[in-house]
This record gives C-alpha cells, sequence and structure tokens, in this order.
C-alpha cells in the first residue's frame, strides 16, 4: 500500500530548495500548509528552510572521501562502526530470537 501511496506524495520541499527549484517547493509549502490565513507563516517556513541550507551547504565539504581522510573524523567512523560490530556480538540477537520461542513454548503469545 505504501509502495503506491508514495507515488500521490508531493516532493519535499527541503529537497526542492536544495536542487534549485525554489518555485515548486513554494507550490508544495502551499499545498501542504495554506488553509487561507497563515500566509506568512508559510514565507517563514520557506525563509527558515532557505537559510538552513545555505548554512549547511556553507559549512558542507561534499563527497565521502574526507570521512577517510580528516584523522578526528576517521576516529569517529572506527568508533561507531565497533559499536555496532560489538553490538552484534553480545548476542542480542539470540536472546530476542530465544525469548520469543520460550513465550511460544509455554503458550505466552
Amino acid at each position: 500500500m505504501l509502495v503506491c501511496g508514495i507515488m500521490f506524495f508531493p516532493e519535499s520541499p527541503r529537497h526542492l530548495m536544495e536542487v534549485d527549484r525554489e518555485e515548486e517547493a513554494m507550490q508544495v509549502l502551499r499545498k501542504l500548509h495554506f488553509d487561507g490565513t497563515n500566509e506568512e507563516w508559510i514565507q517563514q517556513e520557506f525563509h527558515e528552510i532557505k537559510t538552513t541550507i545555505a548554512a549547511e551547504k556553507a559549512i558542507t565539504v561534499p563527497g565521502w572521501r574526507i570521512m577517510f581522510t580528516v584523522p578526528q573524523w576517521r576516529t569517529r567512523l572506527m568508533h561507531g562502526v565497533a559499536v555496532q560490530v560489538f553490538t552484534q556480538f553480545t548476542g542480542i540477537n539470540v536472546i530476542g530470537y530465544v525469548t520469543k520461542q520460550a513465550k511460544l513454548s509455554l503458550w505466552l503469545d
């Protein structure tokens, strides 16, 4: 149902603004939120999205390579990967499976 319904969703105003389709972004904002009395709020929301995207573009370095070349970022990446790996090693998946099987065998479904 979700796959069929997604075709009728409008594109995200934020995405449209990121790809320099500001007029379409404003149309989507109006389509989603306009009730006849909130034009000022829609203009404010549009300006906020535009300002946020401009700030993000100013401080963001494009590409994934930077994550591996900057030592601090590489360290953070390795810590994140280690947490995910060790989480899998703890056996929490086995505990979840065994708990479900125990409940089923005791008819506590």
